[in-house]
């Protein structure tokens, strides 16, 4: 059409003659003004590393000029010791990198050795071997610079220089004149540079070692490079790309790599920069030339806006619209063509009108007929999909498939299994539907297991050509039910099977387990009765010890403070302190049990027990009554049956305070035969209900607010299972007894038993 074509024609020419040039003006300007700052950059660095070599040599052989000084200028060799110790001990002071300095003969016997460090005969020098240097200096005519290596002692980087003297009579060497350098003192050739942003410095030996750089804490880590020497661009010292200028020097047989290293983000900052100015510039004039392009468009515009005005009133049914544009161009065409067109479709209107009503009428009874197949297809519960037998494309795909397989069917519409899954999966699912449309059968897939976003799914899929009237395959019908689950259940099941003996055991462990946590929790228990119990016992003595220093400050105040009261009252003083520790030590003794059994006195367990919970039950004015007698032995923890013992007596003190007794009072009896030993606690509470008591003994089950519930079943494993007797409780008249009996000495089996559950460790820790 006429309005395209010179559409198109003015956009092209604005693209041709303004956008592509700028675009390739600014594109070219402004790399090449970014390659340039990079190069000026780069140039920059391999200048400095020169630079930095160039000292480095001079520097290095200062150290061989210093040493052939003292071989030439003072005739080392034909010098006795005591001169070339003076020679030795000038060139030392005098060079502040030298660490020692020594002289051996031509038989490598060590003739004159000085050195800065207060013991030479203690010099550790492990990275350099003796024998091997000496023969590296004799095999040149030069000075020889040995390898860097570290002093164990300090870290601090250490290289020995060795020169050869010769006898200037015989003509030949007498011996090796070497220094040991401190290689500290090159730091100094790159402490003072100033980097720039980014910049790093440094110094390598010949095994990629940093030697030298403005951080000392890198070359005392010993610090291992990874520079490739040449390659512009490479990852730095810091473990970042960077641009990387290196020098090699090589002096006395040693080489050396001067590395300079600027971090690419820094290094591309100039140039970034350069860019975007080139960038804002070329925007700029795009905009410009975008400016006159629309001027010129709308000289244009404008008649074609005329065109489409009545096209619009046309397509909205103004068939009596006609267009008022009479140019003789392409625009003119177009409006004459539009006014021949409306005279045509005014002519055909009715006609289109018949058939559209008729078409309408059968377009919604379709509709229809597609909303109970759409309803069906989207609620069945399986999966439902149709391809096309060309290239296997899915054109349907309901719900069920779209959660099943994870993909949004906007995603899978107009692909392949292929497009969605490559690899051998999608070639096994492609070779399978092509045996389906080559055959008139329905294929049947018991099982088959694919990997989607869930993870690895299992189907029973069945698969069904379509075909035409011809008999040719057009599409695959393909239905599939997710059967994960119950391949899940019937594993699980076999597995149940094959394994439950295995089950039963880990129950029995996880039983074992939850009874080691109660275990637990009955000692925490215990210790807040006994931290209460403590408070109590130590409410008294620090009374006495507040009264004890106010008639101190009293006495000092009124000037009768001497040193016969002062000792008095510190001696009264210690005693109640030592009555307070003594308190902390019984605690302690109570919940420390020991890992083997021994004999201990009943009586005395039980009486110990009681002392430290004596003073809580005073404050409450309970009654204790205590018929222990003592002589009475048995095997096994004292402070397992004291535990016991404090859960009754604590028992019973609050079953004594919940109903309100008037005159409270516990009693605790013991006796024994020498076979068998018998406890008894009563009090006067009340009494259980007799719903209560049925479950006294149960885990977990309390009639208190604040209680575990832990308490009398933990008394009952203790008694049963680690003292082989047996706890039970009765109502009296007046309140609840429980008896305790159990053997004087328990059974073997309960003694050794792998599987019972330990309640302390040997300090005391459940």
């Amino acid at each position: 059409m006429p309005e395209y074509t010179l559409r198109n024609r003015l956009i092209a020419a604005f693209i041709g003659l303004a956008i592509v040039p700028l675009l390739v003006t600014g594109g070219l300007l402004g790399w090449h003004n970014y390659s340039l700052h990079l190069s000026d950059s780069y140039a920059r660095q391999q200048q400095l590393a020169q630079r930095i070599a160039v000292q480095l040599t001079s520097f290095l052989q200062t150290f061989e000029l210093r040493l052939e000084d003292a071989d030439t200028l003072s005739d080392f060799a034909e010098q006795d010791p005591p001169r070339q110790r003076q020679v030795l001990a000038r060139l030392l002071a005098k060079q502040r990198p030298f660490r020692e300095i020594w002289y051996r003969d031509i038989d490598n016997r060590e003739r004159v050795r000085l050195s800065k460090v207060q013991l030479v005969a203690e010099k550790a020098t492990p990275g350099s071997k003796e024998g091997e240097f000496y023969r590296s200096v004799l095999k040149g005519s030069q000075a020889y610079f040995g390898p860097i290596y570290y002093d164990p002692a300090t870290g601090e980087p250490l290289m020995e220089v060795g020169l050869p003297v010769f006898d200037p009579v015989k003509g030949s060497a007498a011996g090796v004149l070497a220094a040991q350098v401190r290689v500290k003192a090159i730091w100094e050739l790159i402490a003072d540079l100033k980097p720039g942003p980014g910049e790093d410095v440094y110094i390598l030996d010949a095994q990629q070692r940093v030697i030298a750089h403005r951080n000392p804490s890198v070359v005392l880590r010993e610090t291992l490079s990874r520079i490739v020497p040449g390659k512009e661009r490479q990852v730095g010292l810091r473990g970042e790309e960077a641009f990387i200028a290196t020098q090699s020097v090589t002096v006395g047989r040693q080489s050396f790599t001067v590395v300079v290293e600027r971090a690419s983000s820094a290094a591309l900052v100039p140039a970034m920069t350069e860019l975007k100015i080139v960038g804002g510039v070329t925007f700029f004039a795009l905009v410009i030339a975008l400016g006159l392009f629309y001027a010129a468009l709308r000289r244009i515009v404008h008649p074609i806006q005329e065109v489409a005005a009545a096209a619009r009133a046309i397509r909205d049914g103004d068939l009596d619209r006609r267009v008022a544009v009479t140019r003789d161009d392409e625009v003119g065409e177009l409006a004459r063509s539009f006014n021949s067109m409306t005279a045509r479709l005014r002519h055909t209107l009715k006609e289109l009108e018949e058939e559209v009503g008729e078409r309408k009428q059968a377009e919604e009874q379709l509709r229809s007929t597609t909303r109970l197949l759409d309803s069906v297809v989207e609620n069945i519960p399986t999966m439902l999909f149709l391809k096309n037998a060309g290239d296997l494309r899915f054109v349907l795909l309901n719900k069920t498939a779209e959660d099943m397989l994870g993909f949004k069917r906007e995603q899978m519409l107009g692909k392949n299994v292929h497009d969605l899954c490559p690899g051998s999966q999608a070639d096994l699912f492609t070779r399978d539907d092509r045996e389906v449309l080559d055959s008139i059968e329905v294929r049947d897939i018991p099982e088959e297991t694919i990997e989607t976003h869930q993870g690895t799914r299992i189907l029973h899929t069945k698969k069904l050509a379509l075909r035409d009237e011809s008999g040719r395959a057009t599409h695959l019908l393909g239905i599939s039910e997710d059967i994960t689950e119950r391949k899940q259940a019937e594993n699980a099941l076999r597995e149940l099977n094959a394994h439950l003996e295995e089950r039963v055991r880990q129950q029995t462990e996880e039983n074992l387990l939850k009874e080691r946590l109660m275990l637990q929790q009955s000692r925490h228990a215990a210790m807040g009765e006994m931290v209460s119990a403590i408070a109590h016992q130590w409410r008294q003595p620090l009374n006495a010890l507040g009264l004890l220093l106010a008639n101190i400050r009293d006495d000092y105040e009124f000037g009768e403070l001497n040193r016969q009261s002062l000792d008095g009252s510190v001696s009264t003083g210690q005693k109640l302190i030592q009555k307070m520790s003594t308190t902390i030590d019984d605690f302690r003794n109570f919940f420390r049990i020991k890992e083997t059994r021994e004999t201990f006195d009943v009586g005395d367990a039980i009486g110990e027990t009681v002392n430290l919970v004596a003073a809580s039950l005073t404050s409450k004015n309970i009654r204790l009554e205590l018929d222990c007698p003592a002589g009475i032995q048995a095997v096994g923890s004292a402070n397992e049956l004291g535990q016991v013992v404090l859960n009754l007596i604590m028992n019973a003190k609050d079953a004594c305070l919940e109903k309100g007794i008037a005159e409270p009072f516990i009693f605790v009896g013991l006796a024994g035969d020498g076979k068998r030993v018998a406890l008894t606690v009563e009090d006067n509470g009340g009494g259980v209900p007799p719903e209560v008591a049925e479950r006294m003994f149960d885990p977990y089950f309390t009639t208190r607010d604040c209680g575990t519930g832990i308490g009398l079943y933990m008394a009952r494993i203790i008694v049963e299972r680690h003292m082989g007797g047996h706890i039970a409780f009765t109502n009296t008249d007046r309140g609840a007894r429980f008896t305790v009996s159990f053997p004087a000495t328990p059974p073997e089996a309960k003694e050794t038993d792998p599987q019972q559950p330990v309640l302390f460790n040997r300090e005391g820790e459940g």
